[in-house]
């Protein structure tokens, strides 16, 4: 971490961030490696589908890193960024939750970069994903409304014109299986096969 003043975001530093940034002596970049990153946001959904199969439910992550003024990352935080990006944006799985302690369905989309104009959204903003060099692409310029279309993820965050959709993707065949109980008499039972 560098010790020099902050550039971009400095109204919205923490306590705890301009403590850190003081430490020039024990927890300097330069002398020490040390690159902290704070996390801007993230964003998690609750989203539920129905298909053939019945009600799934499939809870969406991702993270943004909010830069104002037109600021985009430096080179240190935008190799942390992409590190993070590659570690979250494989998982697709189920995780435990600490609700009600069952196992959750959770697809994480990753990190991005959201460049405001300003301070806050006013009309436009500037959407950045990484490619897979871990290069920031240029940055796609999209109105409010389609920011907010990324937020509720009713589109692919990677794949902004795309529509998310939690369609299952597999041939699903139903059969009758004739089965014996235990007490010698036979039943149906339906089976569901997915290829």
């Amino acid at each position: 971490m560098s010790t020099r003043t902050r550039v971009y975001g400095a109204e919205l530093e923490t306590p705890f961030g301009k403590w850190l940034r003081a430490q020039t002596a024990d927890l300097d970049a330069a002398s020490h490696g040390f690159a902290p990153t704070d996390v801007d946001m993230h964003i998690h959904k609750y989203k539920d589908n129905c298909d053939g199969l019945g009600p799934r439910q499939v809870q969406l992550m991702m993270a943004i890193e909010v830069k104002t003024r037109g600021g985009m990352p430096n080179r240190n935080q935008q190799q942390t960024l992409f590190f993070l990006h590659q570690i979250l944006g494989r998982w697709r799985g189920g995780l435990m939750c600490s609700m009600d302690g069952g196992k959750k369905s959770v697809w994480h989309f990753g990190y991005y970069v959201l460049s405001l104009f300003e301070d806050q959204p006013k009309d436009y903003v500037t959407w950045c994903q990484f490619d897979k060099a871990g290069r920031l692409r240029d940055g796609r310029t999209i109105a409010i409304e389609h920011l907010i279309r990324i937020l509720r993820f009713d589109v692919y965050p990677n794949k902004i014109d795309k529509a998310l959709t939690l369609r299952r993707h597999h041939k699903v065949s139903r059969v009758v299986e004739i089965k014996t109980a235990p007490l010698g008499f036979d039943y149906e039972q339906i089976v569901t096969r997915r290829s």
